[in-house]
């Protein structure tokens, strides 16, 4: 993943200690953003004291420091030695073990609007008859509060300013000694919660909460029954975050996870492995584990039964890529309803793997093979071709909508002028792309993933 900057600040260098380039996060925040971003991996921004001048250098060593990586200097600290939290690792991540009696770490003020966004992961050790306040301050009157459990089990929850958490239970709890990703989001008009990049709940409350000196990892107060936890990372920043950054952010805490995510791709003959050539798939760079469920003669409604079929359920890292609707053509149907299958399939692949990124791109030219299939019905076919195309590209009346990008620029390339499939990359048939038509076609597709910040 492209997610390394070069950037530095004054937080760089702390108490004479150099730290390495300016951390991923920092891209996210602009000048006008408030928030903070808090990565145990990186053990550079960890400190045994609060003042920050003894560094944390082995598994076991307390965390009396942890340096805001967003660059607005929100450090958390604990300045009482016996309630700091310990620092883990296993040679490859870090996290900080909170241990559910009285470590608690407090962060400057920082005001956040209705449209913030929150992040944590987690690791559950315990069932709670209550929840422990992983982000929050210690009433829950005010500021965000974020937590899991209660009696029934595990559940993950987010509350606002006054809002009690209760009201967004998920309606499944989390696993014990497994890391969770809890993200808390503004779409618009609703808060929303999130779990591992999946919809769990949502709320409409809008208001604005401040959170001000107050215990930011689990609180262990009245309130809240104490219960150790993991604390993977976690982020706020007082902007709503598109689903691409969102799938960042969740890798990128959650080191366990593979650094690159699966890649899973839709379509028919056009991409699909034929004739003894390959898959378009097969052409982009291999370093992520890659899903192709192409296959020639498929429709989308296919295609929609062939990923139903596999099951998929999250994407953390990973994106999932449409070209679809040659075998769709047909012109005793309309173009809208081919579009609105289109339409279906991109809707169910978003609920099944959440923010991950869907990119769809257009189907290829093909109209000298629509003249040999429909005669002289091959002008109310190649019309629907242009509508899906439209559609797809986010034009026409019924643009396809619910994804992170549109990959285009294949289509004009191969074209002969007429709408048909150039000579130069036609096997032969009218439809079916040569060896250079599909290196083409990856081309695209990675100019379209390198877009979103997706290397693959």
């Amino acid at each position: 993943m492209r997610f390394d900057f070069a950037i530095t600040s004054t937080s760089d260098v702390l108490r004479g200690r150099v730290r390495r380039a300016g951390h991923w996060s920092r891209a996210l925040f602009t000048e006008g953003d408030t928030g903070f971003t808090y990565d145990p991996s990186d053990v550079t921004s960890l400190f045994q004291d609060a003042a920050g001048t003894l560094p944390v250098v082995a598994d076991g060593d307390p965390v009396g420091r942890m340096v805001d990586q967003s660059g607005k200097g929100h450090d958390a600290l604990q300045t009482i030695a016996e309630r700091r939290p310990l620092w883990r690792t296993d040679g490859i991540r870090g996290w900080l073990e909170f241990d559910g009696t009285d470590d608690e770490m407090t962060v400057p003020q920082t005001a956040l609007s209705q449209t913030a966004t929150s992040f944590v992961g987690i690791v559950a050790l315990t069932a709670n008859g209550y929840y422990p306040m992983i982000l929050g301050d210690q009433s829950l009157s005010s500021g965000l509060s974020a937590g899991f459990g209660n009696g029934s089990g595990r559940k993950p929850r987010f509350g606002i300013s006054g809002h009690n958490p209760v009201t967004l239970i998920a309606a499944d709890a989390l696993t014990l000694g497994q890391v969770t990703f809890m993200a808390y989001v503004w779409d618009g008009s609703n808060r929303v919660l999130l779990r591992d990049g999946r919809e769990v709940g949502r709320d409409v409350q809008t208001a604005t909460w401040v959170k001000g000196d107050q215990p930011l990892l689990c609180y262990s107060g009245s309130n809240v029954l104490k219960s150790p936890i993991l604390f993977h990372g976690g982020l706020a920043i007082d902007r709503g975050l598109s689903g691409v950054e969102l799938a960042k952010i969740s890798a990128r805490l959650g080191q366990e996870l593979p650094a690159a995510g699966t890649a899973w791709i839709l379509g028919d003959s056009s991409i699909a492995s034929y004739a003894g050539l390959p898959s378009v798939l097969g052409l982009l760079d291999g370093a992520r584990a890659m899903q192709d469920l192409a296959a020639p003669g498929q429709t989308i409604a296919q295609q929609m039964a062939a990923w139903t079929s596999a099951n998929v359920t999250q994407a953390l890292d990973g994106f999932v890529l449409i070209q679809l609707g040659l075998n769709d053509l047909d012109p005793s149907e309309t173009a809208n309803s081919a579009i609105g299958r289109l339409q279906m399939l991109v809707d169910t692949v978003r609920a099944d793997i959440g923010s991950a990124p869907v990119l769809i791109a257009q189907m290829t030219p093909a109209r000298q093979r629509l003249l040999d299939i429909y005669g002289a019905q091959e002008p109310a076919a190649q019309d629907k071709w242009l509508a899906i195309n439209a559609a797809i590209a986010g034009q026409g009346t019924t643009p396809v909508t619910g994804v992170d990008a549109r990959i285009t620029t294949h289509v004009a390339a191969m074209d002969d002028g007429t709408g048909a499939l150039a000579a130069d990359f036609d096997t032969g048939d009218g439809i079916h792309p040569n060896m250079a038509g599909r290196q083409l076609i990856a081309d695209a597709w990675r100019a379209g993933l390198n877009g979103l910040d997706l290397s693959v």
